[in-house]
């Protein structure tokens, strides 16, 4: 039997294979589950490489950036009257806050709707004292209920005891009266 090849036939090999890359490249675009596998792939790349570059050159720079930026106070008028730093505004804002008078609701005059607004306390005694009245109130809860549990048990033992020696010393005694 003799080979036939392609080429006796008069195709082309190359043009054959050609054709089929084509035909399978075609259906694989036409494909929309390819097409979003091919594009999810790449914003995933994206991404990866905006992450990668933002650790390597922006990330440390942050808390520098942060520490050193300067804020420029100035008076009611606009006029300059000094830079400070973003940590320095950061700590004088919590001091102030701290130490911000307030009344026994913890509110400053501002926050109080009472036109009578007396202040007690710096903000910080009040929480410090909210925060100790929550931990007592607490552990008295705890307290009260533990002791309720052992007095409420040894009640029971006791009740049932008096109830068994009670029960040991009734005697029932039946009498039988004439009626006559």
């Amino acid at each position: 039997m003799a080979n036939v090849d392609l080429e006796a036939l008069g195709i082309d090999a190359k043009r054959i294979e050609d054709r089929v890359v084509d035909i399978l490249v075609e259906n694989l675009s036409e494909s929309h589950d390819f097409e979003s596998r091919v594009q999810n792939l790449v914003l995933q790349r994206i991404d990866a490489s905006i992450e990668a570059i933002a650790l390597k050159h922006v990330v440390p720079n942050i808390q520098q950036y942060i520490e050193d930026f300067a804020l420029t106070q100035t008076n009611r008028w606009g006029d300059k009257k000094g830079e400070m730093t973003f940590t320095e505004y950061l700590v004088k804002r919590a001091n102030d806050y701290l130490a911000e008078k307030v009344d026994y609701d913890g509110k400053t005059k501002a926050e109080s709707s009472s036109s009578f607004f007396r202040p007690k306390n710096a903000r910080v005694v009040y929480l410090i004292d909210q925060h100790l009245h929550y931990h007592i109130a607490e552990a008295m809860k705890r307290a009260l209920q533990t002791i309720n549990e052992s007095i409420a048990g040894g009640l029971e033992a006791t009740i049932k005891d008096s109830i068994k020696h009670l029960q040991s010393n009734l005697k029932v005694a039946v009498e039988v009266k004439d009626r006559g």
